[in-house]
């Protein structure tokens, strides 16, 4: 990851660590440790992490909960942008109806599709449209607020 950072020297990165961590059907220990130390590197490097959380997971409720927990509080301290994908997920496909829709038959990763098109309809079948979405309103924010505000101007 550090030579990354340093030789591309990204402004911003977009960070979900998480959804394959909890196939044991918990948090696993030091899961915080090392989302705090991703989000350290960045920074050290000038680098802005957008947080995500997890999506929901088929059969994995309570470790998606508790790990969306820790990445809200970890962004929430870092003072870091967080990309709320799970609830934005949950907002557009409500109850367990994600399931099979914008999160795929194996009830763990996005739906693919028409990623690159954002359309009210197409946001409720293409996780990767949502996600790509959701990362969208957040990096604009952090565009207008944070990278044009740094811009010199003529």
């Amino acid at each position: 990851m550090n030579n990354v950072l340093e030789q591309q020297k990204p402004e911003a990165a977009i960070i979900m660590v998480g959804t394959n961590d909890i196939s044991g059907g918990r948090v696993p220990e030091g899961y915080r440790a090392g989302l705090e130390e991703v989000v350290d590197r960045c920074i050290a490097v000038h680098c802005v992490p957008i947080l995500n959380t997890i999506p929901p997971r088929r059969g994995h409720d309570e470790p998606v909960e508790h790990a969306n927990k820790i990445i809200r509080v970890v962004a929430r301290e870092k003072q870091v942008p967080l990309a709320d994908f799970h609830a934005e997920c949950l907002r557009v496909r409500p109850g367990k109806s994600w399931n099979g829709t914008i999160i795929s038959n194996d009830g763990v990763h996005p739906s693919g599709g028409e990623s690159n098109n954002y359309s009210e309809e197409n946001l409720k079948h293409c996780g990767y449209a949502l996600r790509n979405w959701v990362n969208s309103l957040v990096y604009r924010q952090l565009y207008f607020h944070v990278f044009a505000a740094d811009s010199p101007t003529d």
